[in-house]
């Protein structure tokens, strides 16, 4: 991925994960191969993904699994609780501090946000959460150079994004989670 112009790469990137990455994640690769492959395939249908699937198959997991395997292709990063209106447009305007942009009305924060989205490159959103697409309209940025990753329970994105389903673990998968939590493995037990 291309870095901001100008950017000051000599300091930490702009990080807003909420969660710690999880040491016990397990499986998921291929899913993890073919959304890193989307995002950077530098298709402007692709640079939107919607991840969904039925609640606890681990969206969230597997959005923070990535953001971390791939810290270090962005200079920005930012978490947004996109479960209600009220924290997505709480978590989307704190960028704008972030990014030193001006305090004004939140409709100005957020609107300053996106145009400082649509003219840099470098960076990953992530909707943690979204229930409906039409909720996000206002906060996505058009003809963008960023990516940006949804979860949700929904499947209907195909007016903004490419979806990605992610199913239920295999057999293979769910011992492999158990056995590496428990910190054992089939050949001890």
């Amino acid at each position: 991925l291309r870095r901001i112009p100008g950017w000051n790469s000599g300091g930490p990137p702009i990080w807003n994960v909420p969660h710690r990455r999880n040491p016990n994640f397990t499986g998921r690769e291929e899913l993890l191969q073919h959304l890193g492959d989307a995002l950077s395939s530098g298709q402007q249908t692709d640079l939107t993904q919607a991840i969904h699937g039925m609640g606890g198959v681990g969206k969230t997991q597997f959005a923070v699994e990535f953001a971390y395997r791939h810290s270090a292709s962005y200079q920005v990063v930012w978490w947004v609780r996109a479960e209600e209106l009220a924290t997505l447009s709480s978590d989307y305007a704190h960028l704008a501090g972030s990014l030193n942009l001006p305090d004004r009305t939140q409709r100005e924060v957020i609107n300053a946000v996106r145009r400082w989205l649509e003219q840099n490159e470098g960076w990953l959103l992530v909707f943690d959460n979204a229930r409906e697409p039409d909720d996000l309209h206002e906060f996505l940025p058009r003809g963008a150079s960023g990516q940006i990753i949804i979860t949700s329970r929904n499947p209907n994105w195909a007016a903004l994004a490419s979806a990605l389903a992610v199913p239920v673990w295999e057999r293979k998968e769910s011992v492999s989670f158990l056995e590496r939590r428990a910190g054992q493995s089939n050949n001890q037990a």
